[in-house]
């Protein structure tokens, strides 16, 4: 009840700019805590996670989830209901669906994008470093 209120409060007294970032975070916490989670990676290896969507110019929270376990629903989207955005992230290689042309790593020069058009959607592949290419996804059209 009370991060819900200090989120409530958050998107109350804060106009975001046009640009908002939807990512996790650890905040560093080494206490006793049913959800506190160890992630090797991180700078604090202990903590709690919080998912959130926060404006990129001041860096100011907007919304966030509290990840509690296994059951918590995290969803980017439903951080970006409240304050509506367009999403943007990257698909697997690997998903089902994806033309092979769109993953060919040796004969592509490097910094180069190739696009599949469709009816309904548009799929881009980006070449940023010699043997790696990044799928983009938006929900903005």
């Amino acid at each position: 009840e009370l991060w819900d209120d200090f989120v409530l409060n958050c998107q109350r007294k804060y106009k975001p700019g046009s640009y908002v970032t939807i990512d996790e975070q650890l905040l560093g916490f080494r206490r006793k805590c049913p959800f506190r989670m160890y992630i090797p990676k991180k700078l604090s290896k202990y903590g709690i996670k919080i998912v959130m969507a926060c404006d990129t110019t001041t860096e100011y929270m907007l919304n966030g989830i509290l990840y509690a376990g296994n059951k918590t629903q995290i969803g980017r989207q439903a951080l970006a209901e409240p304050i509506q955005l367009d999403l943007s992230c990257t698909i697997r290689s690997n998903r089902k669906g994806v033309p092979s042309e769109q993953l060919n790593k040796k004969e592509r020069p490097v910094k180069t994008s190739l696009f599949l058009f469709d009816r309904e959607k548009t799929l881009v592949s980006y070449k940023p470093k010699k043997n790696e290419v990044v799928l983009p996804f938006s929900t903005m059209y």
